[in-house]
């Protein structure tokens, strides 16, 4: 660990702790050993996630602040070449460090406060300034793992192949040690952190003239720190024989850990001109750098479209399937229907076939009614005309008897009748 030959000077009423460095380089273990030392996190962290099961210790309020300042630059946390800060105009720049000031005045209005987010390390002239406005004691700490590791991590979590890690830790590390030259800093190496980290934090301690609270200390030791949270460890020679490694790094790295070891002046000195080597190096590589961002810009646009296409091809082909299945759905349920109508066909082909054969029994019996009416009528008609000529009998016979019982001969014999009825009696 790099610390200067005596403690810092005293710490005033507001501390701010920074913790700076690449991505998956112990950064939030670091932080976290922050709060040992009675520095304050603040209360609204970034959610823990699989990648980071112990938590990031990241304030969520500061990343958002510079996601968006990034963006507004043209770059992310993936980008190689520098943020361009000089895109926005003075108007943006002086609402993003006022929007920055206020949050470090609502976080740290007293006591400490331990601020982290790798992305500070690369907009460190845009926070120098807002530091230098909010009139608090500054400390920052550098925490770096070796660059396999950090390789190994990335391609894990994000997919980033190594040759683009290596030139990423390089753009992480050289601005966050190149700003802080002139400041209170520690480095802090992440291997010799796992390997004895009760060490490592009193050292820290000692160096930032920070009391450390004993119960804490034991939890960060003993319940936070895992050596499950190392899934690699190399050595300076690994890096040495890794040929997508650039010389600039490897020669940056072994001085920092040399540095971190022991921070004598020679190994100061050391790595001061090694970082002078990596920040030409990457300043060289500016424009192809920036030409490579540009393409990965393109790139990423191809995959955002053609992951709307995907989904639109995998729409269209559940809506497809969707039509066949409906398809078929309706197929079962024709035939069904078809099944029905035959059913029904054919219960009504029975019951118009019953009533045929009863309609034909019905005009049969009509027609023997009709038959048997007619031969009744001829029957009628015969009686009638025995009646009419019984009739004609009869007034023929009345006819007689009435001019027989208007004759004479019947009045004259009428009392010898009378007489007859009377000896009868």
């Amino acid at each position: 660990m790099l610390a200067a030959t005596a403690p810092f000077p005293a710490l005033a009423t507001r501390t701010l702790i920074i913790v700076l460095g690449m991505h998956r380089s112990g950064t939030s273990v670091a932080t976290r050993m922050m709060e040992a030392m009675g520095a304050s996190l603040g209360n609204t962290l970034w959610p823990a996630g699989p990648d980071n099961p112990k938590g990031f210790f990241e304030d969520s309020d500061i990343i958002r602040l510079n996601m968006e300042l990034m963006e507004a630059a043209g770059v992310d946390w993936q980008a190689l070449p520098s943020p361009h800060l000089d895109r926005l105009s003075r108007d943006q720049l002086g609402a993003f460090e006022q929007r920055a000031l206020a949050l470090l005045q609502a976080k740290c209005a007293n006591g400490t406060f331990a601020l982290k987010d790798p992305r500070i390390g690369r907009l460190l002239p845009f926070w120098q300034r807002v530091f230098d406005r909010f009139g608090a004691s500054m400390r920052y700490v550098v925490p770096f793992r070796h660059p396999l590791s950090v390789a190994d991590s990335l391609a894990s979590r994000n997919k980033i192949p190594r040759g683009k890690s290596h030139m990423l830790w390089l753009a992480h590390v050289v601005p966050a040690l190149r700003f802080t030259e002139a400041q209170p800093r520690v480095l802090l190496d992440y291997d010799r952190l796992m390997e004895a980290p009760g060490a490592e934090l009193r050292k820290l301690a000692q160096t930032f003239a920070l009391p450390v609270d004993p119960a804490k200390a034991q939890i960060f030791e003993q319940d936070f720190l895992e050596q499950g949270l190392r899934h690699s460890a190399y050595g300076i020679d690994d890096l040495e024989q890794d040929d997508a490694a650039p010389a600039p790094m490897k020669t940056l790295f072994s001085a920092m850990v040399a540095a971190a070891r022991t921070p004598t002046p020679v190994r100061r000195a050391a790595l001061t001109e090694a970082l002078d080597i990596a920040e030409r190096f990457l300043l060289s590589s500016e424009a192809l750098l920036t030409y490579g961002w540009d393409l990965e810009l393109d790139i990423r646009k191809l995959h955002v479209a053609l992951d709307i296409e995907h989904k639109q091809s995998v729409a269209f082909e559940q809506a497809v399937l969707n039509a066949a299945n409906r398809e078929a759905q309706l197929h079962a349920e024709l035939e069904q229907a078809n099944a029905r109508s035959a059913a029904v066909a054919e219960t009504h082909a029975r019951e118009i076939a019953a009533r045929d054969a009863a309609m034909q029994r019905s005009q049969a019996t009509i027609r023997e009614y009709e038959t048997r009416l007619t031969t009744c009528g001829s029957e009628l008609a015969s009686r009638e005309d025995q009646i009419a000529q019984l009739n004609s009998q009869v007034t023929a016979r009345d006819a007689e008897i009435s001019s027989f019982v208007n004759s004479t001969s019947w009045r004259v014999t009428a009392p010898l009748r009378f007489a007859r009825r009377c000896f009868r009696r």
